[in-house]
């Protein structure tokens, strides 16, 4: 049996996303910089990053909702309001999680949850008026306990060594995946 029928203003084989709607779509950020746990250290230089974020989104064309050291009832709260919202006339939905996190973990202001909080509201059997339309997750938070410690990159300019600063062995990294965690494609 199969589930409710969304409509879609994307073709079935369309090399891109439409995104000539009559508006970018929506974007929440839950920044988080304090915690209520002691062995949780505040997140210094959140607010830069936040800050960041927020102006590039507003300059995209989205409609920002910021969150500041929310707790998770805050977070599931503004997540089923984001879910409920039309769509129709937006190009697609993003949200941005800057915390303190493990492996399979994230962390509110007051406690840990599983990432699939996040975004199990916005598939599209559950936010018609998404399906077809890109959703955006990005989330800035440790899965683990080891130190990345970097590489040195020094610079050249007309040849002559010029400045040198270091570099996370695993910057410039995207990772996209076709499903979740537990799923498969169909």
């Amino acid at each position: 049996m199969k589930g409710p029928v969304a409509k879609s203003t994307v073709e079935k084989d369309a090399d891109y996303y439409r995104m000539d709607h009559k508006h970018r779509g929506l974007a929440l950020i839950f920044n988080h910089e304090h915690f209520d746990s002691p062995h949780l250290k505040s997140r210094a230089g959140t607010g830069a990053d936040f800050e960041n974020l927020y102006t590039t989104l507003v300059n995209l064309g989205f409609v920002v909702k910021p969150y500041h050291d929310p707790e998770f009832k805050v977070i599931q709260n503004a997540i089923d309001e984001a879910a409920e919202q039309d769509y129709t006339d937006a190009d697609c939905f993003v949200m941005a999680v800057l915390t303190h996190g493990e492996d399979g973990i994230l962390h509110a202001k007051d406690v840990p949850y599983k990432p699939k909080n996040l975004w199990s509201k916005f598939t599209a059997d559950n936010c018609l008026t998404l399906a077809g339309k890109p959703k955006l997750f990005f989330i800035q938070a440790c899965q683990g306990d080891k130190l990345d410690a970097g590489v040195t990159i020094r610079t050249q300019v007309d040849g002559h060594p010029s400045n040198t600063y270091s570099i996370p062995l695993h910057a410039d990294f995207l990772m996209a995946y076709s499903t979740i965690s537990g799923n498969e494609n169909t």
